[in-house]
């Protein structure tokens, strides 16, 4: 971050490092909330990404249902799983206090920030990708750190939608004079 100019230094606590954040981007596998209302500045943009299963919650059901714009990236999945979920089950918010899908702000469709807001995006996709995509590489929660290009394998969905053909092996020189 210092070739880029942008100030970092460690913080003790979550609370320091959220009160005059303007960009938050939560990735843990919290089963309690980290980010409390009280500690997100108005204007702010919450992203949680960790949260992909029912029991899994990053951030307070009050810090949503203050926020000026909920996106989920897809709305049926949220609603059954973290953020959105835990906020919908203590009847927080309900599902017409979700603005939109994080896709049909991404086409145009919805526009996206129009003032100081508070913006939380709930992401149980890219969660559930980046678990996938360390397995694919090698890794499990646990060896995140041991990438081991020998274990690399790719996933069965990507050869299953390959349709290429691949060519026949052209024949070898023994093959060739013996015809």
């Amino acid at each position: 971050m210092k070739a880029l100019g942008i100030p970092v230094s460690p913080v003790s606590s979550a609370k320091e490092a959220l009160v005059d954040a303007d960009l938050i981007v939560t990735v843990t596998p919290a089963r309690k909330p980290i980010v409390e209302a009280a500690h997100v500045k108005p204007g702010a943009t919450l992203i949680a990404v960790g949260s992909d299963g029912p029991d899994k919650q990053e951030i307070s059901v009050d810090l949503l249902a203050r926020a000026g714009k909920i996106v989920a990236d897809k709305l049926s999945q949220c609603a059954k799983l973290g953020e959105i979920h835990h906020a919908l089950a203590a009847a927080g918010i309900t599902e017409k206090d979700v603005y939109g899908e994080l896709g049909d702000i991404v086409i145009g469709r919805l526009p996206g920030r129009e003032a100081d807001e508070l913006i939380v995006c709930a992401s149980r996709e890219w969660a559930r990708r980046t678990r996938r995509s360390r397995r694919w590489f090698g890794g499990s929660s646990r060896q995140r750190d041991k990438f081991s290009p020998q274990r690399f394998h790719a996933p069965r969905a990507w050869r299953r939608r390959r349709k290429v053909s691949t060519p026949r092996r052209p024949p070898s020189g023994a093959e060739l004079r013996s015809e």
